[in-house]
């Protein structure tokens, strides 16, 4: 009977990580959204800004927001950037800096890297497959 209880529990709490991730990832897409409206109305209204989203943290955001089938190359990262409104002048080369930062997390399990396109990681749904 404890078991039981247990695998109830268990499966109540997959259930509420997997509704917390979906909501995660709308939340991601909704931010993408927004940070693209604004850049547009900042050049719009010629507001200059400072402090602007880092690079790294950019990306991630990219694949935050992507589905979890999403496949992306160094390219399309780059121009999902630029959509978003990143300024790419502060870079020598931005598609340089993008394979750079897109081995990175690979390395650091934050995305997956399958035949040169990266894959958006949920480490905890991976974490609960392998139970």
């Amino acid at each position: 009977m404890v078991d039981r209880d247990y695998k109830r529990a268990r499966a109540t709490a997959v259930k509420e990580l997997e509704q917390l991730l979906a909501s995660q990832k709308r939340t991601e897409q909704r931010i993408n959204s927004l940070r693209s409206t604004i850049v547009a109305l900042d050049k719009l209204a010629g507001v200059t800004v400072k402090g602007k989203p880092k690079l790294t943290d950019s990306i991630r955001s990219i694949f935050k927001a992507a589905p979890s089938d999403a496949q992306y190359g160094p390219m399309a990262v780059r121009d999902k950037l630029l959509e978003m409104g990143f300024d790419e002048t502060a870079f020598s080369n931005l598609l340089a800096s993008v394979h750079v930062i897109l081995r990175r997390l690979a390395q650091n399990g934050e995305i997956k890297q399958e035949k040169g396109r990266y894959k958006p990681m949920e480490k905890v749904v991976d974490y609960l497959a392998e139970l």
